[in-house]
């Protein structure tokens, strides 16, 4: 339990970071016309996936425990839960990875894709090597 606290708490001190102004409008302005969703930090540079466009999942896990996101770049998870892990994070983001809970969508809306700490997950099934690496970019840190 110690350590997903510590995540918890690296999650929510990455979280309260801000844009800066130059950032922001532009991002705004440029994609989201009415203003909708903002960038957020950068939780890492790389990270580790299946395939070049991290579309493929890396694997599957039981979330071991529950997780609530302390903001809209991480995934609320529930004890039992499938996940699917699409990206781990590599250097200072290294403890999080990147999925989806099965049975997150909405009729025709794609599941939620989000950020969580891999101590909450026991991964039992690999369905490809996460051995691509990749570069991040603002939009896997982008909130809408």
């Amino acid at each position: 339990m110690l350590v997903v606290h510590e995540e918890i708490h690296v999650a929510r001190s990455w979280g309260s970071l801000q844009p800066t102004a130059s950032e922001d409008k532009g991002l705004q302005s440029s994609f989201w016309p009415n203003g909708a969703g903002r960038p957020m930090p950068k939780l890492a540079d790389r990270k580790l996936c299946a395939d070049e466009e991290c579309s493929y999942p890396i694997s599957m896990a039981v979330a071991l425990q529950d997780y609530v996101a302390p903001d809209c770049r991480f995934l609320t998870i529930y004890r039992g839960q499938v996940v699917y892990v699409f990206s781990k994070l590599k250097g200072r983001g290294r403890l999080f990875w990147g999925g989806s809970v099965q049975g997150d969508y909405y009729g025709d809306l794609a599941a939620r894709f989000g950020y969580f700490p891999s101590s909450i997950v026991l991964e039992n099934q690999t369905l490809k090597p996460g051995k691509i690496d990749v570069k991040t970019d603002k939009w896997d840190f982008y909130c809408q």
